[in-house]
């Protein structure tokens, strides 16, 4: 039991007097209850106050269910039923086994798209220095020039398109 002195109704207190009004305490238990109502106000109060929210809910209008509503309420419960005994839509519905390997397929496809990325970005660059051969070759013939105008001057002159052709044909073959 409670200590008799406290003015606030704790849970027990509260489900002790709902037993007690209903009638569900054995008699040594019943007659705890009798005791502590006659030497606490406090408990008094709180048995009074729920003893009137009884006697107002018997003044409430019994509702009436009839078979209408039996009926409804088990369709309503036969429906739920049907709908959770379907397989779900969507990642829920998925297999278990692929549910749990689901993250590892989204990092490997991560993986493969990351490779070929730097693969396409590799390919390039490589294609560029195979473009740049030629210049490569003759890298050192272009260290004595004084400038890069007169590269630009005898490129745009024409006169070595020829020769210029001719070369990289033969470095393909």
């Amino acid at each position: 039991m409670s200590n008799p002195s406290s003015d606030e109704p704790t849970t027990a207190d509260q489900e002790l007097l709902v037993a007690y009004l209903d009638g569900e305490l054995d008699a040594e238990a019943s007659e705890c209850v009798e005791r502590r109502l006659a030497e606490d106000e406090a408990f008094r109060l709180q048995l009074r106050g729920m003893q009137e929210a009884w006697d107002l809910l018997d003044d409430l209008p019994q509702a009436t269910l009839d078979e209408k509503f039996t009926r409804t309420t088990l369709e309503m419960a036969a429906i739920q039923v049907r709908e959770e005994m379907q397989p779900q839509v969507g990642f829920a519905g998925w297999p278990s086994a692929l549910r749990r390997s689901a993250p590892w397929l989204a990092v490997v496809a991560c993986g493969l798209l990351g490779f070929l990325a730097t693969r396409g970005w590799q390919l390039r660059r490589e294609r560029q220095t195979l473009e740049d051969i030629p210049v490569i070759q003759r890298m050192d013939q272009y260290g004595h020039l004084d400038s890069v105008q007169f590269l630009e001057a005898l490129a745009g002159s024409g006169l070595f398109e020829a020769e210029a052709t001719e070369d990289l044909t033969r470095d393909v073959e």
